[in-house]
Order: C-alpha cells, then sequence, then structure tokens
C-alpha cells in the first residue's frame, strides 16, 4: 500500500498519522526495534509520540543555536572521541533544547582529522541543510572564519539505550537510513506514477 500526499505535506508531522495507523495494525512484536529520521523528525512533539508508545527513535537534529554551542562546547574540551570505523568518530552528550520538556541522549559524530578534506573558506558549502563544519584542531582561541581546515559532523538524538546501542555504533545505524531512503526515493522518482525519469 502507498499513502500518497500532496508535495507541500512532506514534512514529519504529515506522514505520522499514517505511520501510527499502520503499526496500530500489528502486534507490537512485528514494530520495528527502532525508527530513523532525518532532522525534520528532530522536535520535541515528534519525539514525545515516539516516547509516549515506547518506540526508540534515531534522529538528526538542526544546527540551532545550542545546537552548535554544543559542538564548540566539545570540540574545545578535549573530549575522548571514540573510533567508529570508515573514517568516522563519536561522542555522547546529552541537552535539552529550548521547548524541550527534559534533557536527551545526543551522538556528536565527526569525520576524524585525518581524513577531513582541507577547504578554503570561499569554497564552503552555504545552507541551511549543509553539515556543520569545524576545524581540526579547534582550541581556546580557535577563530572559525580563519581556519582553513574543515571537516563535517552531525548531531544526533536518540532514546536508544547506550547499553545495547553505544555511541560508536550510531554513526553506521544511521547511515542505513539514507541506503533505504534511496529505495523509496528510486520508485517515486525514478520508476514513478508516470514511468520512468530520465535527463531526457
Amino acid at each position: 500500500g502507498v499513502e500518497v500526499r500532496p508535495g507541500n505535506e512532506h514534512a514529519a508531522a504529515k506522514g505520522l498519522p499514517e505511520l501510527w495507523e499502520m503499526l496500530s495494525k500489528l502486534p507490537r512484536h512485528k514494530w520495528p526495534v527502532f525508527v530513523r529520521g532525518d532532522c525534520g523528525y528532530g522536535s520535541e512533539s515528534v519525539m514525545l509520540e515516539f516516547e509516549e508508545r515506547m518506540l526508540p527513535y534515531l534522529f538528526k537534529l538542526r544546527f540551532t543555536k545550542k545546537v552548535k554551542h554544543l559542538v564548540q562546547r566539545m570540540m574545545h574540551n578535549g573530549s575522548n572521541w571514540e573510533d567508529c570505523g570508515d573514517g568516522w568518530e563519536a561522542l555522547e552528550s546529552s541537552l535539552r533544547l529550548s521547548g524541550w520538556s527534559r534533557d536527551r541522549r545526543i551522538i556528536l559524530v565527526r569525520e576524524k582529522p585525518a581524513h577531513a578534506p582541507v577547504h578554503t573558506l570561499k569554497g564552503r558549502k552555504r545552507g541551511k541543510d549543509r553539515q556543520l563544519l569545524l576545524p581540526q584542531a579547534a582550541g581556546p582561541g580557535w577563530d572559525a572564519e580563519a581556519s582553513p581546515w574543515c571537516g563535517k559532523i552531525a548531531v544526533l538524538v536518540t532514546s536508544l539505550d547506550k547499553s545495547a546501542y553505544p555511541a560508536v555504533c550510531m554513526p553506521h545505524q544511521y547511515r542505513q537510513r539514507a541506503d533505504e531512503e534511496n529505495c523509496f526515493d528510486e520508485l517515486k522518482n525514478q520508476w514513478g506514477w508516470s514511468g520512468f525519469t530520465s535527463r531526457k
């Protein structure tokens, strides 16, 4: 079955009613272990719905002012980043954003300094949805505009138990979301309702 929505109803909140309706028809032991979502799902109202139903989640957060502050603080204080493989590192923390009812588990994921590319300020990408770029050796006195070196960092929020899902496994768990999403993208846009989409 396919639930078709208008093009202007793509936000997470628009899809949740159908998700809950589908899950309500399944016995609890057939529910997913947890749900993954992009930054559209990382809001208090969405997370509360999952928490009320005791369905764990792993979502990405937007780089709001408080999220940026957390990232900069964790980069500055010499925290011990853990190797996750594939050129990535993870660090666990907690955060309570404005409008959140509680502190939540946060996982910061960054490129290893040795794997991160070198960028010039002129070549940096702009846009609200890009990953935050931070310097290799962030420390006291770091000047973001003057530093020519930048690496990618993402911030995840999760309700998964840390004993079963430690921080080091989170980058892999989140990357699988994109792999799954590609299947839906191909069904919708490439093999879509009116045939195959080509560059022509």
